[in-house]
């Protein structure tokens, strides 16, 4: 462009805006100030036709049983005696991981789909090393079949997402050179292992979403598709360090717990001062976060108020008033009630929290 014409078109400009006195810009909104629930509503209030299960701890033959899978409230995948993994059907207890006691050998993940149990066992040796294996089996019926060997290094810690099986393939994230990620992935029926490596630490949230494994208080967020290599960019939360899946950020770090979506929009409040969130990925359902409130210690352990924040409702709701252990899987949320013989299991149906 001719600078003198450049120069004479920005003078042109001028002139017509002190003509009719452009008015100043508006200045930027400030943010929007987080909406607070109200007190808790009771599970039976807010969602009547909620389907909640109940199995003692202890069986019949005096066995003890830890659920860590629902099917259903009749079918579950679990720790028998502490050591053993198996599966509690109706009509039998099939063992599918010997001697996964978390010394030598752990059970690192676990899911449920399409008729089929899917878990990682890593195994150390005397030098240090560890080896982890992919495993499988039918809930119908059947022994447990190695999937895949070709693991890497799983980054996994029982969390809800770090195994998902999507569209009939399974997929987990590990270490990978150089600091980064390595995703794999093996079809549910058996075959070839795929490995793509990405730049940074991630960890699954809802495929084909990556999380970063570390974020920094007052600092943006940044999520990767792993399909499309797309960049959701989180805006920074003065303040707040953010944890964030595809549609729904949460924070916690002034002691009160708060959602907001990822782009910044509708911050939500809730919780009384020491809530805790739960290791419950905010990715995993975006209708839900489950957290806990007023930790007590009693001779039998520690006990604290179990409650679920509906996100479409806007409202806090009460599941328990003693929980226990408590855990997200699958569609279920898991806790555990009384001691010793006593000790019981609850298991809520997700699915069954209509709207």
């Amino acid at each position: 462009m001719d600078l003198r014409l450049r120069a004479s078109t920005l003078a042109a400009v001028a002139a017509v805006g002190a003509l009719f006195a452009l008015p100043a810009p508006h200045p930027a909104a400030p943010p929007a100030q987080p909406a607070a629930a109200g007190p808790p509503v009771p599970l039976e209030t807010a969602w009547p036709a909620a389907k909640v299960s109940t199995l003692p701890s202890v069986q019949p033959d005096g066995s003890t049983f830890l659920p860590l899978l629902v099917v259903s409230p009749d079918i579950l995948a679990g720790m028998r005696n502490g050591k053993t993994f198996v599966l509690r059907t109706p009509t039998e207890t099939r063992e599918l991981a010997p001697n996964v006691t978390g010394l030598a050998r752990t059970l690192d993940a676990y899911t449920v789909a399409g008729g089929q149990l899917f878990w990682i066992v890593s195994v150390k040796d005397l030098n240090g090393g560890q080896r982890s294996t992919l495993w499988t089996a039918d809930i119908a019926a059947g022994p447990a079949r190695v999937l895949a060997t070709d693991t890497g290094a799983p980054r996994a810690r029982a969390g809800a997402l770090d195994l998902q099986v999507v569209d009939g393939v399974v997929h987990w994230a590990g270490d990978g050179p150089d600091g980064g990620t390595e995703l794999r992935a093996v079809p549910a029926t058996g075959g070839p292992v795929s490995t793509t490596r990405v730049k940074g630490r991630y960890t699954l949230s809802a495929w084909p979403w990556l999380s970063p494994a570390i974020s920094t208080t007052g600092a943006p967020v940044e999520l990767l598709n792993a399909d499309t290599k797309a960049v959701l960019k989180v805006p920074a939360a003065k303040g707040r360090r953010l944890s964030c899946g595809p549609a729904w950020c949460r924070s916690s770090d002034d002691g009160v717990l708060e959602l907001r979506r990822v782009d910044g929009s509708d911050p939500r409040r809730f919780g009384e001062q020491g809530a805790r969130p739960t290791s419950y990925p905010i990715g995993a359902v975006n209708t839900l976060d489950v957290f806990t409130a007023g930790v007590a210690s009693t001779a039998s352990g520690l006990i604290r108020p179990l409650f679920l924040y509906d996100i479409p409702g806007h409202r806090v709701v009460q599941v328990a008033s003693a929980a226990g252990a408590f855990g997200v899987r699958d569609n279920w949320l898991l806790w555990s009630t009384g001691d010793n013989e006593g000790l019981a299991w609850h298991f809520l149906d997700l699915r069954s929290l209509a709207p």
